[in-house]
């Protein structure tokens, strides 16, 4: 039960962490970008802004995740 109970609280900590992502997918579906310099600022603000808590995001679940298993 305790093993069920783990990968319940990783699978949901790994949606809280990639919320970065599907806001990104979320921005550009609804602009829906047009051409080369609207993909441009799209995917600069994705990469530049986004990844950055994208990252901080993933090793903030990697932390959790040592801390749910390592018990």
């Amino acid at each position: 039960m305790q093993t069920i109970l783990n990968m319940f609280f990783s699978i949901i900590s790994l949606v809280i962490a990639l919320i970065p992502l599907w806001f990104f997918m979320l921005i550009k579906y609804l602009l829906a970008p047009q051409g080369f310099w609207q993909n441009l600022v799209i995917y600069g603000l994705g990469f530049w802004f986004l990844a950055a808590f994208q990252v901080v995001f993933l090793i903030f679940w990697i932390i959790v995740l040592i801390g749910i298993w390592g018990k």
